[in-house]
Order: structure tokens, then C-alpha cells, then sequence
């Protein structure tokens, strides 16, 4: 076997490093959510405005780069609604083609991916959006249906050097607990995560970086988060996610504007929120369960009832220390007091 045929490179780990070193940086698209050369995917449930905000993605990077996006789920009548303002056109860059497929077409999983793989480079497009995964896999959940088509998408991204965003669903999130039923709990609903991602189990390897969209419980909001981020740090994580206002801009366009940044927890929990919710941990701590078991009850990661725990205990441990500091200044005043009633 030539060296030429073979599968897979062996070569020093230091001279992989020096190789990397002449490499171009990592460049965000849109930052933070998403970089040049990634896999990203972006989930929500229906209805909170993903293709909206796909758009307005696609809308600003085409303003220097060329982007293909595949749109599954808009016709032209309800684009047209979408994208005038009384009655006068958004000027959209000639940088952003939008592709649709023909109606009453029906293709095998090989095909759509070979005719995607055609327009990118017919197109010459370096940014990819498709809209979206559970219109082109008839089930999201089964790996047998999402890893082949990942294989060819992630095949795809490689030979032609393009950036790729692919929008997926929320299934349906579990049943409240018999916590929840009974009036124990307090929660509203609980933080995304990757799991909430409809295929996330057979994709996750795919996954570059990840995002999802979330409705507040606050007027009529919604509000950003990082799941996931391989080539950089998670910057909007559960303490740090972005609150959004959908409306139009000066110009006309659609879209969502940022109103501020604060705790996910201040927008899916009832009550004084994040302090209930602890709250509400170590009570369940105490009364015996183990943080996994307290994840399922609370619809939590049992990662994240570790923490909450560990950050219980830090205020506890902090709360007996100023105690014992003021009961040793206590007893030293006292003893001061003493020594002058004596003399």
C-alpha cells in the first residue's frame, strides 16, 4: 500500500503542533455563537423565532461573504410578508442565496447531500445554513438516519472548506415531576441543554459548536445560550445568557436586538428564582438524594445540582466562619471589659 492510499497520518505529536502553529486563527462568523469552519447547530422549540434568527445571521454575514441558505421551511408568499416594510423591499445582499427544493420532489438521503454538495460549489459559497435538520431526516432520534447523513454533511464541510449552521428542534420536554404535581418544586420549566436537542445523542460527535433559544417567563422574551463550543469559551452559559426583543429595526428588517444579559434561571423559575431553586436543592439534599436522583426530580443535570450543592455548602461553611470570627471578637471584648472592671 503507497503512502498516498493510506487512510490515516501518523506523524510526532510536537511536529503536529509546529503544523498547527502556521495554521490561520480560528475567526468567529458570528461571535460567540459560531466560527469560521464549524459545525454549528442552533435548536428552539417551534415557534420562538429560529428561522428568524437564522436569517438575520445569514443577513449580516453575506455583507462580505457568499452564503448558501437551504430553506425548508418558508415559502415565498410568507418570505415576502416576512422581509417588506410598508410595502417597500429589505435590500438583501446578492452574497445571500437562498435555495429551496422543488416541490413534490423525493430524494434518498445520498442524493440531497450530493445536490447540496453541487450548488456549494457551483455557488462558490464559504457559509452554509440549512433549515432544517428534522425536514430532511425522517427521524432525528435514530442514528441510523442521522449519522450517515452527518458523515456526508461533515464530508461535505471539509472538501469544499465551508462554514455550516443546520437549525434543529426541541422535542418535547418530560413530564413534570410528582414533586412538581404535588407543589414542591417551583420550577417553571428547566435550563436547555444539549440533550434537549432533538438527534442530540447520534449528532453530538458532529458538533462543533452548539446554541439554543429559549422563551422567558419575563413579557414576551427570549433569551440565548451556549451549549456548546469546541474552538472557544463558553462566554453565554446558564449565568450569562442574552435576552432578546424580536421587532423590526430602523431599517425595516426583522429581527432580534439585545436588551441585556443576566441568569437563565431569572427566566424559567417562579418565585425569587435562582434562590428557590437552591433552595428547593437542599431540601431535597437533605431529606436523602443523591444529585442524580435530585436532577431528575428538578429536570436538571446531575452536574448541575453538583454544583449548586458545592456552592450551598461554600455559603454555609463562610456563614459558620464570620460566626465563629464574631464570637472571638466577642469573647475578646468581654475579656477586655473584664481585665478593666478589675483594675
Amino acid at each position: 500500500m503507497t503512502q498516498e492510499s493510506r487512510i490515516f497520518k501518523a506523524k510526532p505529536m510536537t511536529q503536529w503542533l509546529e503544523e498547527a502553529k502556521d495554521l490561520p486563527p480560528i475567526k468567529p462568523l458570528i461571535a460567540p455563537w459560531w466560527n469560521e469552519g464549524e459545525t454549528c447547530f442552533f435548536f428552539g422549540s417551534t415557534g420562538l423565532g429560529k428561522t428568524i434568527y437564522a436569517m438575520q445571521l445569514a443577513y449580516e454575514i453575506s455583507k462580505d461573504k457568499k452564503v448558501l441558505y437551504f430553506d425548508f421551511e418558508m415559502t415565498e408568499r410568507q418570505l415576502l410578508q416576512r422581509y417588506q416594510n410598508n410595502g417597500k423591499l429589505i435590500p438583501f445582499s446578492e452574497n445571500l442565496i437562498r435555495v429551496e427544493m422543488k416541490k413534490d420532489v423525493f430524494v434518498s438521503g445520498k442524493k440531497l447531500t450530493d445536490e447540496i454538495a453541487s450548488i456549494i460549489k457551483e455557488q462558490e459559497a464559504k457559509v452554509v445554513i440549512i433549515d432544517n435538520l428534522t425536514w430532511l431526516l425522517e427521524d432525528t432520534q435514530e442514528a441510523k438516519n442521522a449519522i450517515p447523513f452527518m458523515k456526508n454533511i461533515s464530508k461535505i464541510k471539509r472538501e469544499h472548506d465551508v462554514s455550516m449552521l443546520i437549525i434543529a428542534h426541541t422535542p418535547k420536554r418530560k413530564p413534570t415531576s410528582e414533586l412538581a404535581k404535588s407543589g414542591e418544586l417551583t420550577t417553571f420549566d428547566s435550563p436547555l441543554e444539549l440533550a434537549d436537542m432533538a438527534g442530540s445523542a447520534a449528532l453530538n460527535n458532529f458538533i462543533d459548536s452548539c446554541f439554543a433559544i429559549g422563551k422567558s417567563r419575563k413579557d414576551d422574551l427570549r433569551y440565548f445560550k451556549q451549549l456548546k463550543s469546541r474552538s472557544s469559551e463558553i462566554v453565554h452559559g446558564e449565568e450569562k445568557v442574552v435576552l432578546c426583543r424580536l421587532g423590526r429595526t430602523d431599517d425595516g428588517f426583522l429581527g432580534f436586538s439585545k436588551e441585556e444579559e443576566g441568569s437563565e434561571y431569572e427566566h424559567i423559575f417562579k418565585g425569587d428564582n435562582k434562590k428557590d431553586r437552591n433552595k428547593q436543592v437542599s431540601k431535597l439534599k437533605k431529606a436523602g438524594l443523591s444529585s442524580r436522583q435530585i436532577g431528575e426530580e428538578m429536570n436538571m443535570s446531575h452536574t448541575q445540582i453538583q454544583r449548586i450543592i458545592k456552592e450551598e455548602l461554600a455559603k454555609i461553611d463562610d456563614t459558620k466562619a464570620k460566626s465563629s470570627k464574631l464570637k472571638s471578637n466577642e469573647t475578646g471584648e468581654r475579656k477586655s471589659f473584664l481585665r478593666q472592671i478589675k483594675k
